[in-house]
């Protein structure tokens, strides 16, 4: 039961992203945390997990600055963002390239010209 219905998720996700990847930049923006918001409401176990996780968290000392519901719906709406950036990007558009700023980039082109290992360290900024 498991693997289906993850399977069924997976697939939910595959009609949801391409489309999403096709649409304007800002309107797929806006579509995925429109997106984030439903799956705050609909997937209830996620949010209790949560909202679990946090009430944990608080009793271990970690001051919150907001209501723990609202973090988590923040949260749920910056994954459906997320999404939507990702969608974009694996749909072949190009236009969020240009949002995305490479730093040390010669130092990549050098270490494989020469056959060395590359590490990448990547940050990934987001409001929540």
């Amino acid at each position: 039961m498991k693997k289906f219905l993850w399977v069924t998720e997976a697939f939910m996700c595959l009609v949801f992203v391409v489309p999403l990847g096709l649409l304007p930049k800002a309107l797929s923006i806006k579509t995925g945390e429109f997106f984030g918001l439903c799956m705050f409401f609909v997937l209830r176990n996620r949010k209790r997990i949560a909202l679990k996780n946090l009430e944990i968290a608080q009793k271990g000392g970690l001051k919150l600055p907001a209501p723990p519901k609202e973090i988590v719906r923040r949260n749920f709406i910056n994954i459906g963002r997320s999404l939507s950036e990702l969608s974009m990007l694996s749909v072949g558009k190009k236009s969020i390239l240009k949002d995305i700023e490479f730093e040390g980039i010669e130092h990549y082109i050098n270490a494989k010209a020469k056959g060395r290992g590359i590490l990448i360290i990547t940050d990934r900024k987001s409001v929540v």
